[in-house]
């Protein structure tokens, strides 16, 4: 993972983006003064997002963010709005899982520096500075909601106010020379305000505002200063839903529809001027209004879509001057094995595309020109200097060492924590929470049968960061590293601790006085939430104990020679749980009367070899095994006494041979847990082939996705718990290459597999790795999809 800090638009502020390996934004952050203050963020970002339980999952709107929180439960960053908790859980736990891994963090700085031009003088005031020309003084008098019009004493313009719904003015006009222009400035606000990509959010020194902006991305309207963040976006929810309920009243219905561009960018249409710069035309199919910009070869190199007057066209024509100059608003594309690249404009709306390249290379060139020259178009069009930006990169690093414990404070000091006392954590068994109204804050314990309190939280400053911690304690209990076994008051009370992997404390046990209580009490706790030794446990648990029967107290003693006869003598135990009696049989059925006394010489036989081993341990050969036959209808009491026959047991189940999937605490059917269940089989075969289901990689690169390195960590420690396994890593690919190339690709796929494994101490002589290209497709290439699937890797157990 990484950090890229940026300038807010307009200067005012710098913000942090955490980007995956592969440049997807995953969380960003608030407004910060200065690049300091941002870079420190960063650092207490680093600290915290190994630990799940810094983060919330929050739920507004029908949307679901990952949000991390500083030490105080400030809001530190959130992700974009995701489709589920499901979605949000898994973004917070694979940034967690990578961050438990990482060390150090590159972090790029790109500032804006803006460029000066001369400008005609008709620009004028206009251009200075947008905020003189609100009067934010001015407060509704109708005090009714919608739009409130109105002349001022002050400069006999004309003006608007758009009110919630308890007549408070949310968005504010400038003024204008008449009420025509006044009216056409209502219908740009109520075609845009329904529009969340309008919206320009700002933050300055603890206030919130935004700016309505329009389909060429200049501003229309402006809202007042909100005194919390939550006031502004209720304002903009507003404005979004009711503004158009006014669309009748002053937008005119069009006369006629407008002949719809044959070609969106005309991209068959050649430069004609032989110029190098701008050049403007009309399609004479059309009727629409598009321009070119022409390279040194006067060549045309950027392409606009078609507009429907000459002015929006000029217009067009400025916003790729004033965001050309910032190589951050071009991106590139792909399609048929063409390259090409778009201009966005501040508010990501696409205003220019360029013509094919063959090349990434190329492409990229011509935006190094692009970013160098169109700045030197402002004074011939009339876009004013702060308008012009250019950008500066540089890049840094910061380090953070997550295995170095804290400082501990000297055994002479007492143990200072901010829990309340253990008998306020009583409640129902199991994970108990509760609400403190005094604290204003949220805690958890944990309760066991006999309803004492065994571990305890802090306080959260919300529900929701609450119940992040209760995960991350299912997360990191299973480890046992995590937990510490400590003294407070001069030694004088023990207890145990549960820290994440930043080493920060999730929870504690209350304080007991001898260290043997504090043991019982964590051993109870392991056994019960399966926390530590769960391996063990499972890979060794017995068959389960049949039911005490009458004849129960006649069973030999563990520790008889018996016990010994009893492993070679798997069938026909002289002592088993009776069968319940069934229904009386029918006519025609099985004569049970006769069977009786071959039951009874069979008793007598098992008795005879059971008696010869108390008086010997040497191995008695096993009997033949007795026919399977159903018990009588009818008992008599004195068989009940003495032992009656009973169904010969199956054959006690092979020994596993180590760790199962739950015992590793893995789902049976995730990959890693398929792959531990069947190595602990003794009775499955080899060679074994294990799809590692989602271990996918970016397009066209040998560079493992985010996620596929969780599923790896899981792999390897079940590769771990088997040191004797041999196996193969094969590598795959779709067809979106020359097969050589994807011969080439998968093999360097397989070997960056094998090198994460080595980095986690799998010993590269029990493996080999390998690439199958193209050759072995699981989905169709002719999909998205079916593509991504084939990018994977296959994982063959060769031996065990």
């Amino acid at each position: 993972m990484k950090f890229q800090i940026e300038q807010v638009p307009g200067g005012d502020g710098f913000q942090f983006r955490l980007l995956s390996n592969a440049g997807d934004v995953w969380l960003t952050s608030s407004t910060f003064a200065d690049r300091d203050g941002c870079t420190a963020a960063i650092r207490t970002a680093i600290e915290r997002i190994a630990d799940e339980g810094n983060f919330e999952n929050r739920a507004e709107d029908g949307q679901f963010f990952a949000v991390l929180s500083d030490e105080n439960g400030a809001r530190l960053a959130i992700s974009e709005g995701l489709a589920s908790a499901a979605a949000a859980a898994s973004r917070i736990g694979v940034i967690a899982t990578e961050a438990e891994e990482q060390e150090d963090y590159e972090v790029t700085l790109t500032t804006t520096t803006l460029t000066s031009a001369a400008l005609p003088s008709f620009l004028g005031s206009a251009f200075t500075n947008f905020e003189e020309l609100y009067d934010f003084t001015l407060s509704s008098v109708s005090n009714q909601p919608g739009f409130e019009l109105f002349q001022s004493d002050k400069d006999q313009e004309f003006y608007f106010f758009f009110n919630d719904a308890a007549g408070k003015s949310i968005l504010y006009s400038r003024g204008f020379k008449d009420a025509s222009r006044r009216k056409k400035r209502i219908g740009q606000v109520i075609k845009n305000a329904q529009r969340e990509d309008k919206y320009d959010r700002r933050d300055s020194g603890g206030q919130y505002s935004f700016i309505l902006n329009g389909s060429n991305g200049q501003e229309i309207a402006r809202s007042p200063m909100f005194a919390s963040e939550a006031e502004r976006e209720a304002a903009i929810a507003y404005l979004m839903g009711n503004a158009g309920e006014y669309a009748s009243l002053y937008i005119k219905p069009k006369r006629k529809s407008q002949k719809k561009a044959v070609n969106q960018y005309n991209l068959d249409r050649k430069s004609t001027s032989g110029n190098e710069g701008f050049e403007d035309f009309r399609n004479a199919d059309d009727k629409q209004h598009y321009f070119h910009l022409n390279d040194q070869k006067a060549a045309a190199l950027l392409f606009s879509q078609g507009y429907a007057s000459a002015k929006s066209r000029d217009n067009g024509i400025r916003s790729v001057i004033k965001n050309g100059g910032d190589r951050t608003r071009y991106e590139l594309r792909e399609e048929g094995g063409k390259h090409y690249f778009i201009l966005r404009a501040g508010n990501r709306q696409e205003i220019a595309r360029s013509r094919n390249f063959a090349t990434v290379a190329e492409a990229e060139s011509f935006i190094d020109y692009l970013v160098g020259k169109l700045p030197g178009y402002a004074a011939i069009y009339g876009v004013a200097a702060a308008e012009i930006a250019t950008t500066q990169t540089e890049s840094f690093t910061l380090t953070v060492d997550r295995d170095e414990p804290e400082v501990e404070a000297p055994a002479s000091k007492k143990v200072i924590d901010d829990y309340l006392p253990c008998d306020e954590y009583a409640g129902e068994r199991g994970f108990h929470k509760f609400y403190r109204e005094d604290r204003k804050e949220y805690y958890f314990s944990y309760i066991n049968d006999d309803d004492e309190v065994v571990l305890r939280s802090e306080g959260y400053t919300t529900a929701a960061a609450r119940d992040n911690g209760i995960e991350s304690v299912k997360k990191n209990a299973p480890i046992e590293k995590r937990w510490l076994k400590e003294t407070a008051m001069d030694g004088k009370y023990h207890y145990f601790a549960l820290r994440a992997g930043n080493n920060q404390e999730i929870a504690r046990s209350c304080y007991y006085e001898s260290k043997g209580a504090m043991l019982a009490a964590f051993g109870w706790l392991s056994g019960a939430l399966g926390l530590l030794g769960a391996a063990a446990a499972v890979a060794a648990a017995p068959a389960p104990t049949p039911a005490p029967t009458a004849v129960a107290a006649a069973t030999p003693a563990p520790s008889q020679p018996v016990a010994k006869i009893a492993k070679s003598v798997p069938v026909a135990a002289p002592v088993a749980a009776p069968v319940p009696p069934p229904a009386a049989a029918k006519s025609g059925g099985i004569p049970w009367g006769c069977l009786i006394p071959l039951l009874l010489v069979l008793l007598l036989a098992a008795l005879f070899f059971l008696f010869r081993g108390c008086e010997s341990e040497k191995p008695v050969a096993t009997p033949p095994p007795a026919t399977k036959v159903a018990p009588p209808a009818e008992q008599p009491a004195a068989q009940e006494r003495t032992a009656p026959a009973a169904e010969t047991p199956e054959p006690a189940k092979p020994a596993l041979l180590g760790p199962t999937a739950a015992s590793l605490g893995f789902a049976a059917d995730s990959p890693e847990g398929m792959l531990a269940n069947y190595l602990s089989d003794p009775a499955s075969t080899f060679p074994k082939t294990f799809r590692l289901a989602n271990l996918n990689f970016e397009t066209d690169l040998d560079q493992l996705e985010p996620a596929a390195k969780a599923i790896l960590d899981k792999v390897a420690k079940v590769l771990e718990a088997y040191p004797s396994v041999k196996f193969r890593i094969d590598g795959h690919t779709d067809n979106r290459a020359t097969e050589a190339y994807n011969l080439d690709l998968s093999d360097r796929r397989a070997k960056m597999v094998g090198n994460y494994f080595r980095g986690k101490g799998i010993n590269s002589s029990r493996f080999t790795t390998r690439g199958f290209g193209e050759s072995q497709p699981v989905a169709s290439n002719e999909t998205q999809g079916g593509q991504y699937q084939n990018r994977r890797v296959e994982l063959v157990v060769t031996e065990r």
